[in-house]
């Protein structure tokens, strides 16, 4: 892991260089590179490089998101700014000519330091929104640590964090940048996948996974790890396809370190069945909660045109709280029925 995290670091880094197109003229050329630099396998090469670019597009796509969550903070922060303003004109008037109260000056007090964090805080907001528009618009890609934000400034406050020093600090950060492997899979490939295999067990419905290792100058048996006995139990029977070559679909593979130990992910394509249109106008969404059930009704455009809160008083899963969810359902298929809203 520390290996694959050192492979993703230096990629990561080419990619970002200004001179990366002027270097590798393709993607390809730059899997040869790394294939050869490093001695690993192509396939692990063009994971790799997957795994960055796919994370550059991620925080493009995450910064432009951000920008709108932005826009609507600024709208309403306008919106309170501008009420406090009139507000405290209109208190100052009043101070001017002797008519406030002890308690209309503290109010007075109140006000104006919230007026100014307000200002403060729109200027902020206003300076990120120009920052990110105009790194968007420069086409540069934008920058990325490995491990969390959080535990990185961790080391600026050791003792606050629980740590005795920096070394310390750096062994659990180590540990936490470098926490995962992954292995991009092919349709024409066993089970799926070259690097990363798994073969199913029938005696016991397990699978026994064959590991290879990164290193390509190893030949023989002694190039692979192998872990046995591994359980899946979500969407079991469609990898069971993959692996017993019923299907031919490309599996990916991911392996996560914790505290607790090793983690396997399994990444594919699902045949979803074909969608279709209702006829309806409009649609009722419910989404079930402790205590109460919240009701959104949106139109063909997905603007939300009607909600409710239903509350429910009793809890749990006897013969009261039963009833009492049939009669609110019984209640919201009325109210559906006679709206033409179609129920989901």
């Amino acid at each position: 892991m520390e290996f694959y995290g050192k492979l993703c670091r230096k990629t990561y880094r080419i990619m970002i260089d200004k001179d990366y197109k002027n270097n590798f003229a393709n993607e390809g050329e730059l899997r040869s590179y790394l294939s050869k630099e490093f001695d690993i396998p192509t396939r692990l090469a063009w994971t790799i490089i997957s795994e960055i670019k796919g994370r550059l597009e991620a925080l493009k796509e995450e910064n432009r998101y951000l920008l709108r969550v932005i826009d609507k903070e600024l709208y309403k922060l306008d919106k309170d700014i501008s009420g406090l303003e009139k507000s405290v004109r209109k208190l100052k008037e009043k101070s001017n000519k002797g008519k406030l109260s002890e308690q209309g000056l503290e109010s007075l007090r109140r006000k104006k330091h919230r007026l100014y964090w307000l200002r403060n805080k729109k200027n902020k907001k206003r300076q990120k929104r120009d920052w990110i528009k105009e790194h968007l618009n420069s086409g540069e890609p934008f920058r990325m640590g490995f491990g969390s934000k959080r535990l990185f400034k961790a080391q600026f406050h050791l003792k606050e964090n629980g740590y005795k020093d920096h070394k310390d600090w750096y062994e659990d950060y180590q540990f936490y940048r470098d926490h995962n492997v992954a292995s991009m899979g092919a349709a024409a490939q066993t089970s799926g996948n070259q690097l990363s295999t798994l073969y199913y067990n029938k005696e016991n419905g397990t699978y026994n996974l064959r590991l290879r290792k990164f290193d390509s100058k190893i030949k023989g048996k002694e190039r692979y790890v192998w872990a046995e006995n591994i359980r899946i139990s979500y969407l079991e029977k469609e990898i069971r396809k993959v692996v017993q070559k019923k299907v031919l679909k490309p599996l990916y593979h991911r392996f996560v370190r914790s505290p607790k130990g090793y983690y396997l992910h399994i990444s594919f394509d699902l045949d979803c069945p074909k969608t279709r249109e209702s006829g309806y106008t409009s649609v009722c969404g419910l989404d079930y909660n402790d205590g109460f059930i919240e009701l959104a009704v949106s139109d063909l455009k997905g603007n939300l045109i009607y909600q409710d809160h239903v509350k429910l008083v009793f809890h749990g899963t006897g013969n009261r709280a039963k009833t009492e969810m049939q009669q609110k359902i019984n209640e919201i298929v009325k109210l559906c029925k006679k709206n033409n809203w179609e129920l989901v």
